[in-house]
């Protein structure tokens, strides 16, 4: 959100002076005019912007995204029920049951009595409510349409969850193998092939398989401890870690570059990117405000790179379906529909249709990685140990090849 500095004329012909809050210039006007001010000046204010965040004490309780998707979806049927907004808010403050969740909607409560619109009152709270969110609440304000504008961002969120669980459930099993294979055999480096080795006696030539072996049992052996407290402190400052923008891109452009999970992730983002344009696009929010915000929700750094180089082709006039083709990173599919769209001036109908064939695929590339990963997995896993095996028979061999002295 901005904050910007009005100098208007209202109803009664007075001037009249002030901040706002909004997305854009545009956003500013329209919400001035609702209000019945004409704008004279508009710039954006030095000072504080009144949608700084606000920090809430939730003695240590997260809010899941979840359990948000829950409250918009609540607030969608409570005010296609006819309620008023503010009545809508305290009904649903007065049902949860989670302390975390109503102190969030106590804020939310207390900003809108206050005068604050229910967007601004959501973009102070940016780690529970996203940019799209925040914006696609704000057309809908501004349009007098927040009940239908709150019921297409219900099922945008909803498809964004589907998503998390699918994944989620397809990399459950995978890790869960990889862990076991993992702690087997440093298991067996660690305890069985030293043991086994040792018995043969100190005088026996071994191959080098069994050398390597060793020499990776005895760095286990003394910096095993080490290994292990090194590995658990990326997993628990990953964040922290992977904030650093080279690291991040690096990192995205490998994911992309992976054969089967490149495709899947190439397929998600496509799908992600098709709907949230379509989306934003029918709650009344233009197609240059839509490319800003979608920049964030595409969940690849290398993506939202070409975004920004896209957004600003947008900006000096070239279509959006050309800046795509450009850009090298979007499907064939992709382009001739915006292409189509911007010619019929249907493009949000068909990015929404399109959206759904991309996910279809989606979720077909997501079912073909829990088929195929574990497999693969297994396969790897059966390489090791078949290796770690053939380290330790050789020397057996060996010892029985050898002639015995007289």
């Amino acid at each position: 959100m901005i904050c910007y500095k009005y100098l208007a004329v209202d109803q009664e012909g007075k001037e009249v002076q002030g901040t706002i809050d909004s997305q854009s210039r545009k956003a500013a006007i329209d919400n001035l005019f609702k209000r019945g001010c004409f704008v004279k000046e508009l710039h954006e204010n030095n000072v504080t912007s009144q949608s700084e965040p606000l920090l809430l004490n939730l003695n240590g309780k997260k809010i899941k995204s979840k359990e948000v998707l829950n409250i918009i979806h609540q607030l969608s049927v409570a005010l296609q029920s006819g309620l008023p907004l503010l009545n809508a808010l305290q009904v649903i403050e007065e049902q949860e049951d989670k302390m975390a969740c109503k102190k969030l909607l106590k804020s939310l409560i207390e900003q809108v009595n206050g005068g604050s619109s229910l967007s601004e009152a959501m973009s102070k709270h940016p780690e529970y409510f996203k940019p799209i969110t925040c914006s696609m609440i704000e057309a809908g304000e501004v349009g007098g349409i927040l009940d239908q504008t709150s019921q297409r961002l219900v099922q945008l969120l909803k498809r964004e969850e589907q998503i998390k669980s699918k994944i989620r459930i397809a990399l459950s099993y995978p890790i869960f193998v990889l862990i076991v294979g993992l702690l087997s055999v440093v298991f067996i480096l660690t305890t069985i092939l030293p043991n086994v080795i040792g018995a043969m006696g100190n005088d026996l030539i071994l191959p080098w398989p069994t050398v390597l072996l060793l020499g990776i049992s005895d760095f286990l052996s003394e910096y095993g401890l080490y290994v292990l407290g090194f590995c658990s402190s990326v997993v628990i400052f990953r964040k922290k870690i992977f904030n650093r923008l080279d690291l991040k891109l690096t990192f995205d452009l490998m994911l992309l570059k992976t054969p089967l999970l490149g495709k899947m992730l190439t397929e998600i983002t496509i799908g992600r990117f098709a709907r949230t344009i379509g989306s934003l696009g029918q709650g009344g929010i233009t197609i240059l405000q839509s490319l800003h915000i979608v920049k964030s929700s595409l969940g690849n750094l290398v993506l939202e790179k070409s975004m920004y180089e896209i957004e600003e082709k947008v900006k000096t006039g070239i279509a959006l379906s050309k800046a795509l083709k450009e850009a090298q990173l979007f499907p064939p599919l992709l382009i001739q529909v915006i292409s189509m769209g911007e010619k019929t001036g249907h493009l949000d109908e068909l990015l929404l249709n399109a959206a759904d064939t991309f996910e279809e695929q989606a979720d077909a590339m997501i079912e073909k990685c829990m088929n195929l990963l574990p497999g693969l997995l297994m396969v790897l896993l059966f390489l090791m140990i078949g290796f770690i095996a053939l380290a330790i028979l050789l020397p057996i061999m060996g010892m029985d090849l050898a002639p015995s002295g007289i």
